[in-house]
């Protein structure tokens, strides 16, 4: 879900021209010291390098741009040319990239890997449509469940005081749908604060996520199990590519598609040492009842059917089945 939506490289582009220099405003809500600006700071050097300098880079990191909806308002002003979202972001442009939230939606990485790759034509179209260059996705990870108490029935999640993404509409239905009734909404940067006075006490988030922004540091368990996948990706506005010279618009875009493989494959190493690690250091793997875990993913199915030409069209959510039954077979 949003889960974690939440912190994965989310990066900005200022376009501005002096003669013949660029400078690219770019920026992120994941802090200094991640990979994501390690990524982030290759980018800058191997861009000035090979532009011999007419394009400069300039970081803003840990959020100091702004939300993510407010970071794509100032993309459709032409304030901001460019960003590296997760699906906050991605689905203020496009509702159709909220299926690839759902609930239990894959299995495991193999499994999103391909069915993604098959997607991923109809979701660079999509964006095309709207403005927007889909450079690529990013790792950002499966979603787990993060609480101050254990949760090993439906019943112990229905007794939290679990936060969600303000305004996540898809998440917030999935989490009634499994009968939580006390869903608290709030923006990423209050979350920690409101693990620190009690206003929740469970949430969910990929596991290097919950490090990043230190919520594992206030929490006690987390599920053996997760709940969703989430994705980043960068953005260009289409009017910023276009308007950029030949020479350093293949630049501008060879440069994030040779980075982002090896990106991901690093975020993913990490997000599996990230869980791990939080176990290590004392966080209790909890394992959900088998017959309740059937229970949330087949409610998870309606969520999926409530979605339905709302976020995205019928065929889309068909299209993904079939790839990921084509994945499964294969397995077998």
């Amino acid at each position: 879900m949003k889960g974690l939506k939440f912190i994965i490289p989310f990066f900005f582009f200022s376009l501005s021209l002096n003669a013949d220099e660029y400078v690219l405003k770019m920026c992120a809500i994941a802090p200094e010291g991640t990979r994501w600006s390690q990524y982030g700071y290759l980018y800058k050097e191997r861009v000035e390098k090979k532009t011999a300098g007419r394009v400069k880079v300039k970081w803003y990191l840990g959020g100091i741009m702004g939300d993510e909806p407010t970071e794509v308002r100032k993309m459709m002003l032409n304030q901001l040319q460019g960003c590296g979202f997760t699906l906050v972001g991605l689905g203020v442009i496009a509702n159709e990239v909220k299926l690839l939230e759902l609930p239990f939606l894959f299995e495991d990485f193999d499994e999103k890997d391909y069915v993604l790759s098959e997607l991923t034509p109809y979701f660079k179209k999509i964006f095309e449509e709207k403005g927007f260059v889909l450079v690529g996705w990013l790792e950002v990870g499966f979603v787990r469940f993060f609480s101050m108490k254990p949760l090993k029935t439906i019943s112990d999640l229905k007794n939290t005081r679990m936060w969600t993404w303000a305004g996540e509409e898809l998440a917030i239905s999935a989490l009634s749908k499994f009968g939580l009734s006390n869903i608290i909404p709030l923006q990423l940067t209050d979350v920690l604060s409101a693990l620190q006075t009690g206003i929740i006490d469970a949430l969910y988030t990929p596991c290097y996520a919950g490090i990043s922004l230190q919520w594992h540091t206030r929490m006690k368990y987390i599920t053996d199990w997760h709940f969703s996948y989430t994705p980043a990706a960068i953005l260009f506005t289409k009017k910023a590519i276009d308007s950029l010279p030949q020479d350093l618009r293949k630049i501008v875009l060879e440069e994030w598609n040779d980075i982002l493989p090896q990106m991901s494959r690093d975020l993913r190493e990490d997000e599996i040492k990230a869980c791990e690690a939080i176990v290590e250091g004392g966080l209790i793997p909890v394992k959900f009842d088998p017959i309740d875990l059937k229970k949330l993913k087949d409610l998870s199915l309606e969520v999926h059917k409530k979605f339905v030409d709302i976020f995205y069209p019928k065929y889309l959510l068909e299209k993904t089945y079939e790839k990921r039954e084509e994945f499964r077979a294969k397995k077998r």
